[in-house]
């Protein structure tokens, strides 16, 4: 697919940076705690190099391996699209006195648009804002589009036939007060059999480990 073709190229932009970057396939093969004393004699600037090369090839990684678990939701269930996305303000608790956006990292779709060109930095209204709340509260939501209050998700799966949706909290940055949240997307109303639940269960598990470890990487 194109995605994965521009990962793939990405990816071989950085082992040509990681090879121009000297000593930096030595410092890989090192033991935490030899890097950490490494660093302690080395240029600052060659250090902060290497661990942006290190945090961008994770990112392509971690990317690869999300893609291929929500391609798999979508294949494997009856969701029509899957969507990662990030939630972000200047911090603290969303409000409706402080804008709040979201922006769509990655998604799979089948029988639906995708959605991932045009979901960016959207200013969340209210009706939204209770959802990334009880995301916070309790890690998860379901969502019945009849129930929405009027607002832009409403209007949003109106316009696309969407009549149901799963979110689940994905990973928090406290430091980049980033929220990432997985959102799966069904046309009709459904009663989850015991293959879809375990499924979905494993596949966010899976993505927020992959989320979890990718924020610990170049630090």
């Amino acid at each position: 697919m194109g995605f994965i073709d521009l990962l793939v190229a990405i990816g071989t932009i950085i082992v040509g940076v990681g090879s121009v970057i000297g000593g930096i396939v030595a410092y890989k093969k090192l033991a935490p705690e030899k890097k950490n004393a490494r660093d302690k004699g080395k240029d600052p600037q060659l250090v902060k190099a290497i661990k942006e090369a290190r945090k961008l090839k994770s990112t392509i990684s971690t990317n690869r391996q999300a893609f291929g678990i929500i391609n798999e939701i979508v294949d494997s269930s009856s969701a029509s699209r899957a969507i990662i996305l990030s939630a972000h303000n200047g911090g603290g608790k969303p409000t409706s006195f402080k804008p709040f956006y979201s922006s769509a990292l990655l998604e799979n779709h089948q029988n639906l648009p995708g959605i991932l060109k045009r979901w960016q930095n959207q200013i969340l209204d209210d009706g939204y804002l209770k959802i990334i709340g009880e995301l916070i509260e309790n890690y998860k939501c379901k969502i019945i589009t009849n129930n929405l209050p009027n607002g832009i998700l409403k209007d949003l799966y109106r316009s696309q036939n969407i009549e149901q949706s799963m979110v689940w909290f994905i990973d928090y940055d406290p430091e980049k007060e980033v929220l990432i949240y997985l959102s799966v997307n069904f046309k009709h109303i459904n009663t989850f059999n015991s293959v879809e639940k375990e499924l979905f269960r494993f596949s966010v598990n899976e993505l927020q480990y992959l989320f979890r470890n990718h924020r610990k990487v170049g630090r």
